[in-house]
């Protein structure tokens, strides 16, 4: 991070302005102004470079560390002039600046004051011919005493002779192109301080202006007096063009997902490049590789470890592993190696790629493919626009007995037009055309083999990789079909008898099935007793009985209680719990059958012979005193379509005057006052509007001091055709 506010606090102390940093350090003014005021963020080497124009630490600017030099292996074994050839290699542009000037200063200090060093002056003045840099020294007088090979090729002179003991205007080849130098010079004498990296143009014929770098710095004598100066110029024009490639490639290669970097292989392996994206995959600093080219070996498992440098003994360019980053987090890495030879070097370019995400999907497209070829349901995909099957798994053959290759090269009306069964295809091709995205149909279909079988078909359209796709799941429901009908059947049975039952999930608590007998005995509705198990417990049985019924609850055996209906009305019922097991899971069963009469004429010892028939058809109890029902049966309400409760409240008279039809009421009503008659036949009009035919039996009977008809009413409407 560039700590922007410290650095412009810093330049300001130190007395430098922008425009004299940003030419030392090769950008433009505006470049750097942007820089100090925070709207972007310079590199590493351009942080460096301001570090060391304001002489400072680069930690007081930036998080940056400072750079550290670490000597090859080979270092120790070099000869005095072949250390400093490296050393003098390794300088930055503007360090060799600073080494050329004060190599021509101590040149001409041994040349003054003692001759006996010139065999040393005459090696530092070859070394100074040799380098890149354009160097010059001038008298007071501006006259030049000496130039380098490069400063006279560069200028196209021939002769030093041409130039040495002249100032600019006396050399044609230099006396137009001088100006920017001229200046920089002229500040230098009346300052008498350095210049350094100061940037100019210097006009060049037929290509325009180079860009230049040139630092200037006085000569002075013992006694602190001026009596030259002397100067290089370096051309980085070439240089800047080639920074600013290098700095696009870098900020390319570092948004890079994959880590790349590049391997020196002489004179010993050394990391010259390395990007950001080591960091991801990794979870350490790309800096704490430099030091250790074989740092990335440290991060593979063991398991693979022995594979891997089996392979680079190998030399093969792609090898796939797994390591465990800094974190702990287990990546699959794909490594690809590539080895080059630029102006006459050895290089390795390698290229780091995480795959976990892809071997995470591959590892899951595997595994889904292996459970839907071993799930119980066809399952298959259909590209819409190009109309051709994409996947069809195995158990589409075992349903409809054609193979995947048949049904995926036949037209995708086949389907539709030989596996739908005849009676389903009309109202499958409307399925089809509906537009919902998400559908169900159950319809049945002839194999191969002629068999008709039910299926299921889901249908969901998606999008997968740009292809409208429809995905569908099979099936075979048939034996469901099958048990749902037995259900059926069974439920309706049940719902026709005249006993409650009621099935409940023991394992999981929950009611299953209630029918209508248990419904009209007692007075709640079917939703209310299975959404509450406990309801019988808790509502239904009279407090006199609660303490018993809780001792009989996990019995299998059956005994009498006495209830409270929703409507508060008490009745006698006799309840037989039994407990089954079924597919792993227990199920209560309870039959309760309403005894309320039975217990009504058990008070008197009134075991009445004809109370079977009574119980498998209607009857009524009336007091015929006050011409009220005082019970009535279950039967009468199948008979009738009305409920017992709506019966009782109603009274005798709405049965003859409302229920028997019509064209019978009047003759109904003399039966009931002719007391010699004791049974008739007559239509009545049930709640539906459906017309029976039922024989009325009466006897008369005295029970607890009050006189009652007992009536009972049989439905003969199917003994008359």
């Amino acid at each position: 991070m560039f700590f922007y506010k410290k650095t412009t606090e810093i330049r300001k102390n130190k007395g430098i302005s922008q425009r004299q940093i940003a030419e030392m350090i090769g950008k433009s003014l505006r470049t750097y102004i942007r820089w100090e005021t925070g709207e972007s963020n310079p590199t590493a080497f351009y942080i460096r470079s301001i570090a060391k124009v304001l002489d400072i630490p680069i930690s007081e600017i930036s998080d940056l560390e400072e750079a550290i030099t670490v000597n090859p292996l080979f270092y120790d074994k070099l000869g005095t002039l072949d250390k400093a050839t490296y050393t003098f290699s390794t300088k930055t542009e503007s360090e060799k600046q600073q080494m050329f000037i004060e190599l021509q200063s101590q040149i001409e200090i041994l040349l003054r004051e003692n001759k006996d060093f010139k065999t040393n002056a005459s090696f530092y003045s070859s070394i100074l011919n040799e380098a890149n840099a354009l160097i010059f020294r001038k008298d007071r007088s501006m006259r030049f005493t000496y130039v380098n090979n490069s400063f006279l090729k560069y200028f196209n002179i021939s002769n030093e002779s041409h130039i040495l003991e002249k100032r600019v205007e006396e050399i044609p080849e230099i006396n137009k192109i001088w100006a920017g130098i001229s200046i920089v010079e002229k500040e230098v004498i009346n300052t008498e301080t350095i210049i350094k990296n100061s940037r100019v143009k210097i006009p060049r014929k037929d290509v325009g202006s180079n860009k230049c770098l040139i630092t200037i710095s006085p000569t002075l004598n013992d006694d602190g007096n001026l009596f030259g100066i002397v100067g290089t110029v370096f051309d980085v024009t070439g240089y800047e063009a080639a920074r600013e490639k290098y700095y696009y490639l870098e900020s390319a290669l570092d948004k890079i997902e994959h880590v790349i970097w590049i391997i020196k292989k002489e004179p010993y392996f050394h990391y010259i490049y390395i990007n950001n994206a080591v960091e991801n995959v990794y979870g350490i600093g790309k800096e704490n590789f430099y030091g250790n080219v074989k740092k990335w070996k440290d991060f593979i498992i063991k398991e693979d470890l022995k594979k891997v440098e089996s392979e680079l003994k190998e030399n093969i360019d792609e090898i796939e592993y797994r390591i465990t980053d800094a974190k702990g987090v287990l990546k699959w890495i794909i490594h690809n190696r590539y080895s080059t030879e630029i102006s006459g070097e050895l290089f390795e370019f390698g290229v780091i790629k995480d795959i976990t995400y892809h071997k995470e999907q591959q590892l899951f497209k595997d595994m889904l493919k292996a459970n839907i070829s071993a799930m119980h349901g066809g399952f298959a995909v259909y590209d819409i626009n190009k109309k051709k099957w994409l996947y069809l798994n195995d158990f589409l053959e075992e349903i409809t007995g054609y193979t995947n290759e048949f049904i995926k090269n036949s037209e995708h009306s086949f389907w539709s037009e030989n596996i739908v069964h005849p009676a389903f295809r009309e109202n499958y091709q409307a399925w089809l055309s509906s537009n919902s995205d998400d559908k169900y149909f159950e319809y049945k279909i002839i194999t191969k083999n002629g068999i008709e079988k039910w299926i299921s078909e889901s249908e969901r359209i998606t999008v997968f990789q740009k292809t409208t796709c429809r995905t569908t799941i099979i099936s075979d429901i048939t034996e469901k079909k099958r048990s749902d009908e037995r259900s059926d059947v069974l439920k309706v049975f049940i719902d026709s008898i005249p006993y409650g039952v009621s099935v409940t999930d023991e394992l999981k608590k929950k009611g299953l099935y209630v029918n209508e007998a248990y419904e009209m005995i007692t007075g709640y509705s079917a939703k209310e007793i299975v959404n509450d198990i406990n309801i019988f417990k808790d509502k239904i049985v009279h407090p006199d009985f609660k303490d018993e019924y809780i001792k009989f609850i996990n019995s299998n055996s059956s005994k009498e209680f006495k209830i409270i209906t929703k409507n508060g009305e008490e009745k006698w019922v006799e309840v037989l719990r039994m407990f089954k097991t079924f597919e792993c899971s227990t199920y209560r069963i309870v039959i309760m059958k309403d005894i309320t009469c039975r217990k009504f004429f058990e008070d008197d010892q009134l075991f009445y012979t004809d109370r079977i028939a009574f119980l498998g058809e209607g009857f009524f109890i009336i007091d015929t005193e006050k011409t009220e029902y005082i019970y009535v049966s279950n039967g009468i309400s199948k008979i009738t379509g009305y409920t017992t409760e709506f019966l009782t409240k109603k009274g005798p008279d709405y049965f003859t005057n409302s229920i028997v039809v019509p064209e019978d009421r009047e003759r109904i009503s003399k039966f009931r006052q002719d007391k010699t008659k004791t049974t008739t036949e007559c239509k009545i009009s049930r709640a539906d509007g459906t017309i029976k035919s039922i024989k009325i039996e009466r006897k008369t009977k005295k029970i607890k001091d009050k006189i009652c008809n007992i009536v009972e009413i049989k439905d003969i409407s199917s003994n008359i055709s």
